[in-house]
């Protein structure tokens, strides 16, 4: 595959922009984590999408099973969603008042998830995560809250740990293992969290992602309810992708809030927090505020997107997908002498090698399906849309099947080091 104006735009890019391309777009992830700076031969911009598929500044084409890292579920450039928001557009984008889409979706989102009685819309799932948080600590009058270890709530100072936060910043917070029922009691016992927030099953970044024991959700209800914290679901990567009347359902979680974006509008910012009538005074003491918080072209294709996941039963598309696509994956991978680790769910799944130190194989098999014309991560779950069908997931299955074969051909992982 030819590189070179993606080549340019890096050289562009690096003179004006910290890092060249910042967060996780910056795609040496995909290719070495002993690698400094950007990788060359590999995509870097793209130059538009469809369906299922993107095509990059140099004219590669490719299957992806990114979306976006999550926000595309019902296909790029879906004409409905498109003419959505062109309609919106007409009327207007970001007005002084509210636009009454914002209610038409306020109405939507509620009539789906059955514990909640009200949303507040924002922005992105970190605005959402953070208003959540507020509204707890006014209700229940305390300021500590308990989340996972490891986990990814956004990048408020409260939950992220890194260069330029402080130890002040995390001296509310308490971390816990991800499914430590123990710990989670240990932590509630003394009575002063005003929350616990938490991803309804593991969605961890290389690693396996756990779905909890059968009994986990309840002894963490029953646990909130005995000393008057509130449970705080983080759905903003998962919502919409397990089913059709939220996550929370499918697991058997009673939560008093969620948190949802990415998939909401089909890749306009949009995200959302949906809590229970007790919490409803207390969202109302809450000010929090944005500019860009009744952005109406979000709402329109918010309120679309939805419509569309109901109509076509969407979760129950993507979940046969999931499980056609690892299947085939892990039947590939023995047939070539591998083994693969699949966990997660099957409209998220989360692919890794057996006995993989440093992601060797993994980040080599990335390039080399990348090369063949499916892109995936390396480290980081997979995500399946309504845009991918049977025909897709087949041709990603032979991009697979040469992919393996390639890994084959190098003796141990240091060869496929010296390659990467």
């Amino acid at each position: 595959m030819n590189f070179s104006s993606s080549k340019a735009w890096v050289t562009r890019a690096l003179r004006v922009v910290p890092n060249g391309i910042p967060g996780h777009h910056r795609s040496y992830a995909f290719t070495s984590s002993l690698q400094v700076g950007i990788p060359e031969d590999y995509p870097h911009f793209v130059a538009c999408a469809n369906g299922c598929r993107f095509q990059d500044v140099d004219g590669n084409q490719y299957i992806d099973y990114l979306c976006g890292y999550g926000p595309m579920i019902v296909g790029y450039n879906n004409t409905r969603v498109n003419a959505a928001v062109s309609k919106q557009l007409e009327k207007g984008l970001c007005h002084t008042f509210l636009d009454q889409a914002y209610v038409e979706l306020a109405e939507l989102l509620v009539s789906q998830n059955r514990h909640s009685d009200w949303v507040t819309l924002t922005v992105n799932g970190s605005d959402a995560i953070d208003l959540a948080l507020t509204v707890a600590r006014i209700h229940t009058g305390r300021t500590k809250v308990v989340v996972a270890s490891d986990a990814y709530h956004g990048n408020q100072s409260w939950c992220m740990r890194g260069p330029g936060r402080i130890a002040a910043d995390l001296s509310e917070t308490r971390f816990v293992s991800w499914g430590d029922k123990v710990k989670i009691k240990a932590e509630l016992s003394d009575g002063d969290i005003a929350a616990i927030v938490l991803c309804p099953y593991e969605q961890l970044v290389g690693a396996p992602n756990r779905i909890a024991e059968p009994d986990y959700w309840e002894v963490v209800r029953q646990q909130c309810d005995s000393v008057g914290s509130l449970l705080l679901i983080d759905d903003v990567r998962s919502g919409f992708r397990l089913g059709p009347y939220g996550t929370c359902e499918v697991f058997g979680i009673r939560p008093d809030m969620v948190c949802i974006s990415k998939a909401v509008a089909n890749g306009h910012p949009l995200a959302g927090v949906l809590g229970s009538l007790e919490l409803r005074s207390a969202a109302e003491m809450a000010f929090v505020n944005g500019t860009f918080w009744g952005y109406a072209l979000g709402l329109a294709a918010a309120i679309e997107t939805q419509r569309i996941l109901l109509e076509e039963d969407a979760t129950a598309h993507m979940a046969r997908m999931g499980r056609l696509l690892t299947s085939g994956l892990v039947e590939l991978a023995q047939s070539n002498g591998f083994s693969l680790n699949i966990s997660g769910v099957d409209s998220m799944p989360m692919v890794l090698f057996d006995q993989d130190e440093n992601y060797v194989l993994m980040r080599r098999f990335a390039q080399e399906m990348a090369t063949q014309g499916s892109f995936i991560h390396p480290t980081h779950n997979w995500f399946l849309s309504l845009a991918h069908k049977s025909q897709d997931i087949e041709c990603t299955l032979s991009h697979a099947d040469k992919a393996f074969a390639a890994l084959g051909q190098y003796a141990d992982k240091q060869q496929l080091g010296s390659r990467l």
